[in-house]
């Protein structure tokens, strides 16, 4: 049983790589990106065009003003991810100032909800 187990273990994790090589390509990322209105990660899709596929135009424009500020970012941003809260910290800004942008909610309040969300995931993660 442990030779047919781990034959099907090979077996798996080769067709996972394909699917991740497959999901992985420019072309397909390209089109993931524009359908799906995210910021996208791939090199190659960054340096083309991207086409939004959505009517709203105040989408648009502020998916290409997030884009056209991405090699502007700071050295303490950039380093966010590795540290501890990063999570944490990263998903309060960016869904409160998503919803200033929106226009859902006023820049004070979205400073307000991002200390009490920070505040929220930092007691939660530590009990």
């Amino acid at each position: 049983h442990d030779v047919l187990a781990a034959q099907e273990v090979h077996h798996l994790a080769a067709e996972v790589g394909k699917v991740m090589d497959f999901l992985g390509r420019e072309d397909i990322m390209r089109e993931f990106t524009e359908r799906t209105l995210f910021l996208p990660a791939h090199k190659g899709v960054l340096a083309g065009k991207i086409d939004y596929k959505t009517d709203d135009e105040n989408v648009k424009a502020s998916l290409e003003a997030f884009l056209k500020a991405s090699d502007k970012i700071a050295p303490n941003a950039a380093a966010l991810p590795a540290w501890k809260w990063g999570t944490p910290v990263y998903g309060a800004l960016v869904t409160r100032i998503s919803q200033v942008m929106a226009g859902e909610l006023k820049l004070d309040e979205a400073f307000l909800r991002i200390d009490e969300d920070i505040k929220a995931q930092v007691a939660e993660a530590s009990k």
